[in-house]
């Protein structure tokens, strides 16, 4: 099984309903997220409120985190988002990432 199948089908068994829409972006157009090996919209609920996030997977996800990037400019106020959307949430150079479990990943960088 593909690694992102994988971890949006352990999403959904750690029974997170934070998601109600997975939207896959051509590959055409994920040289705007970074190269990713894969991007999708994701429809969630943030602070009560539906949101859309682009979500790119690069190539060595799970061991290297997913890029989460606010194309919908939803998020106007956080102060570390770069000219290209990209939201900085975390430091990565002092975590320890368990590659066993994408879906953890994956959800542990929404929940950031």
């Amino acid at each position: 099984m593909d690694i992102i199948k994988q971890a949006f089908k352990e999403l959904q068994e750690y029974d997170e309903n934070m998601i109600s829409n997975i939207i896959p972006i051509s590959l055409d157009e994920r040289m705007q997220y970074r190269n990713s090996t894969c991007v999708y919209e994701l429809e969630l609920s943030i602070l009560g409120k539906l949101s859309v996030l682009t979500i790119g997977f690069p190539f060595s996800f799970p061991r290297k985190l997913p890029l989460i990037f606010d194309k919908s400019r939803r998020f106007p106020n956080i102060p570390h988002i770069e000219t290209d959307r990209l939201i900085c949430y975390t430091l990565t150079d002092s975590i320890i990432i368990d590659e066993r479990f994408p879906g953890a990943v994956l959800l542990q960088s929404l929940q950031k």
